[in-house]
């Protein structure tokens, strides 16, 4: 039985394929995308998809984007822990003074 092997390169040097974007006003899902006519999928260079609107986008776009804000959200967590911190200390010294006086 023959098994096909995937090559790991890419399909073209990397300044070659920068030099590859489509201009398509749909989801690149045709023929007509400039970049699936290639065998490449869309990248940032793309006029009005940017690699990442269409059907034709990179996973690896994705992936960045979805990390990217999940990345975004451990940050605003984050954030929200060191306040709430903040104001526990506060609270805390507060409660503190006002027992010393008394």
């Amino acid at each position: 039985m023959l098994l096909p092997i995937m090559n790991p390169k890419p399909v073209a040097p990397i300044e070659l394929l920068e030099m590859i974007f489509c201009g398509c006003k749909t989801n690149c899902n045709t023929s007509r995308c400039s970049c699936k006519k290639a065998g490449i999928k869309c990248s940032y260079s793309c006029k009005n998809c940017n690699g990442q609107s269409c059907e034709n986008a990179s996973n690896s776009h994705k992936v960045i984007l979805e990390s990217d804000t999940e990345e975004r959200q451990d940050d605003i967590e984050d954030n929200e822990n060191l306040w709430n911190d903040e104001i526990n200390d506060l609270q805390e010294e507060e409660v503190d003074e006002s027992q010393t006086e008394n």
